[in-house]
This record gives structure tokens, C-alpha cells and sequence, in this order.
């Protein structure tokens, strides 16, 4: 069985080798012990079918500190597969069998931006934004049996994350006004000679007299990014589920209130990022 598994493994490391080690730790994580949870509509429910929060923190770096983890009230831990060749694969199977033998359930967090390592994503680059759901399938198809898991979670801050040039806001533009011009000068009250010419600071500059700088160019900024949030962590959610239609799947750490207005509905659940002061 072991060797059959490992040949698996072998025909299935064809892209990109920062994702080889989430395989072999796949593999691993076979022998850890398995929580029974199962799904009732949008709760999650033990085998005696009563309702189970789920509570986690972010930071559990060390299995010693499982106790005082579990003493806070948590019963779930969130884990990041990191895909840095820096980064001990050995000691995330360490924690993850750890959390498994003492009870927890588990999250599994999938960054696919910080994966790639190529800085932000581009969302108007169509072979960027691929490699990203290719990941996404890949890391997906070699996690989705781990004993415990309960979800996945997706980039942390994602409109950190993202990157829209000028080129994406102007096709949003055109397709949004049908490609007519006269229609956006109207209701911008502009007079823009044509599409391109439009940019964030070309809408800044057109609206600095008005109240507060701000007008319909500016509105329109704000939902083109807004779109541009919610779409690609649609796609993710989609890549995901197509794979594994029975783990849900959670926005990622979201620092910003906007990005947690401009989520998706195809997202279960979303994490507002927290930090409580010491002392």
C-alpha cells in the first residue's frame, strides 16, 4: 500500500516542486488519528449529531503550546501550508499529529499567491491567475484526505494580494458602459476622450474639486476592486470545491473591512483578523 502510494506520489510531482513536500506530507498525515465531525447544512455535528463551534486562534507554532491553547477555549487548529523552501515541512507534520492525537480539528490554510512567489497576482494576466487555480487543485487533491480536516481557508488579506493594472479597469469600464464613451462622460460628468485614457489618477484628478474629492469615477473605482476581490476568491472557492465538494471553504484573514464586504457568497465562512493587545 505504502509503495503504491509513493509511486502516486512520484507520477504526480510534474509541477512546480514547491508543492512536493505538501505531497509527501499527505502521505503522512494518513497515519493521524481521525475526528469524527460530520455536516449538518451549515453546522458541524459530532457523532451524537450535537451542534460543534469551531474555535480557533492564529500564531500555534509549538505542539507544547496545545495545552494553554486548549485551557483558551480552542479546539481547532489552523495550520498554513507554506510552500518556502525555508520553511520545516517536518515540524508542520509535527504540530499537525500533535493537534490530531490531543483532539483538535483542523484547518488547512491555502495561500496559493504566497506559494507562487511571484509578488501580487495579476488578475488581468489569464496564465497568472491559472497557475493559481492549478495550485489551488494540486494542494486540494493531496490534503483532502487528512484525518481531522474540518476546512480550508484561503490567502490571508487577499486585496493585499492582488494586483489590478490600468489595463483591467479600463476593459471593466467599457464593458460596464457598453464601450460608449458619451455614456460614462455623461454620468461622470467628464470629458474623457476615450478609454484608455481613464486611470485612477486620471478619475482623482477629474474629481479633485468636488466634495471630498469624491464623485461617480471614484464609486466606479471602488467597485471595479471590489469586483476584482470577490471574483477571484470566487474562482479559488470553485477550484477548491471542484476537488472537494465536502470540506467548506473560508476567506482568509481579512484586515480590512472592505475586503470583508466584497466577499463572495461561494465563501462558507469569513475571518476577520484580530489581534488582542497584551497586558
Amino acid at each position: 500500500m505504502a509503495r503504491r502510494g509513493n509511486q502516486d506520489l512520484e507520477r504526480r510531482r510534474d509541477f512546480d516542486p514547491a508543492l512536493a513536500w505538501l505531497l509527501g506530507a499527505a502521505l503522512l498525515l494518513l497515519a493521524l488519528p481521525s475526528l469524527a465531525l460530520e455536516r449538518d447544512g451549515d453546522r458541524f455535528v459530532d457523532e451524537q449529531h450535537h451542534a460543534v463551534a469551531l474555535v480557533w486562534a492564529f500564531g500555534l507554532t509549538d505542539a507544547v503550546e496545545l495545552p494553554a491553547y486548549r485551557e483558551c477555549g480552542f479546539n481547532t487548529v489552523y495550520l498554513d501550508l507554506p510552500a518556502a523552501a525555508g520553511v520545516d515541512p517536518q515540524g508542520l507534520l509535527r504540530l499537525a499529529d500533535s493537534a490530531g492525537r490531543q483532539g483538535f480539528h483542523l484547518i488547512l490554510g491555502l495561500n496559493p499567491v504566497d506559494a507562487l512567489g511571484d509578488g501580487p497576482l495579476d488578475v488581468a494576466d489569464p496564465e497568472a491567475v491559472q497557475r493559481s487555480l492549478d495550485w489551488l487543485a494540486k494542494a486540494v487533491a493531496a490534503w483532502k484526505t487528512a484525518p481531522g480536516l474540518v476546512a480550508w481557508g484561503l490567502q490571508h488579506d487577499v486585496e493585499a494580494h492582488l494586483a489590478s493594472g490600468p489595463a483591467a479597469l479600463v476593459g471593466w469600464l467599457a464593458r460596464r458602459y457598453g464601450g460608449k464613451l458619451d455614456m460614462l462622460n455623461a454620468a461622470w460628468d467628464t470629458r474623457f476622450r476615450s478609454f484608455a485614457a481613464i486611470g485612477p489618477d486620471a478619475v482623482e484628478a477629474a474629481e479633485a474639486a468636488r466634495p471630498g474629492g469624491f464623485g461617480p469615477g471614484t464609486l466606479e473605482l471602488a467597485r471595479q476592486r471590489e469586483e476584482v476581490v470577490s471574483d477571484t476568491l470566487s474562482q479559488w472557492a470553485r477550484a477548491i470545491r471542484a476537488d472537494d465538494p465536502v470540506h467548506p471553504v473560508l476567506g482568509g484573514r481579512m484586515r480590512r473591512y472592505r475586503t470583508l464586504l466584497s466577499a463572495p457568497t461561494a465563501l462558507a465562512g469569513l475571518q476577520p483578523f484580530r489581534r488582542v493587545a497584551e497586558g
